[in-house]
């Protein structure tokens, strides 16, 4: 292990948003949906169905994940149909096992390709979630998925100065039509 890149948070997913960001309607990291809670990444299938993957960088923060967010887990058990449709843990690779997954869960495992830290990774899925319910996600939901990657570009790149959300959702709706 001596050596070896430990991911993070934002290497997983940014992984996940190059893999299935063409295959989606949207692949939002750090979203939080309506009735729901964050999610470390929220991706719209094409069928609208959400999928939500949480980033586990060690096992300690699995098992803190498990105990400190009892109503979380109780509604993915119960199938609450504000809960994503699908459901996967992610991780590096070996870092956890599907046999620890609780019935509602997958889990992903990445690792570089090649070995090395880099553009390109390779995502393995050891245990597929189960399909919880087919309520789609709302309209609204994607559209304030979409306004706000544009609002954290803005952030990003324009050295603090804020643009008006409402200028940029504008924008952003011209764009897409």
């Amino acid at each position: 292990m001596e050596g070896e890149h430990r991911w993070t948070e934002r290497d997983i997913q940014l992984a996940l948003w190059r893999s299935f960001g063409k295959k989606s309607v949207i692949v939002m990291p750090n979203f939080c949906p309506t009735m729901w809670e964050e999610c470390d990444v929220w991706r719209v299938l094409e069928s609208r169905l959400a999928v939500e993957y949480e980033v586990k960088v060690s096992r300690a923060d699995y098992s803190r994940e498990r105990s400190s967010k009892p109503s979380k887990m109780y509604a993915m058990e119960k199938r609450n149909v504000y809960s994503p449709s699908y459901f996967y843990y992610v991780c590096q690779t070996g870092l956890l096992q599907a046999k620890d997954m609780p019935e509602w869960a997958g889990l992903i495992e990445c690792d570089w390709v090649d070995g090395h830290p880099g553009f390109a990774a390779t995502r393995i899925v050891r245990r597929r979630a189960p399909k919880r319910h087919s309520r789609q996600a709302t309209p609204e939901d994607i559209e304030r998925a979409r306004t706000g990657s544009v609002c954290r570009m803005w952030r990003l790149m324009g050295n603090g100065h804020e643009v008006p959300h409402e200028e940029i959702a504008a924008g952003d709706r011209t764009v897409a039509e």
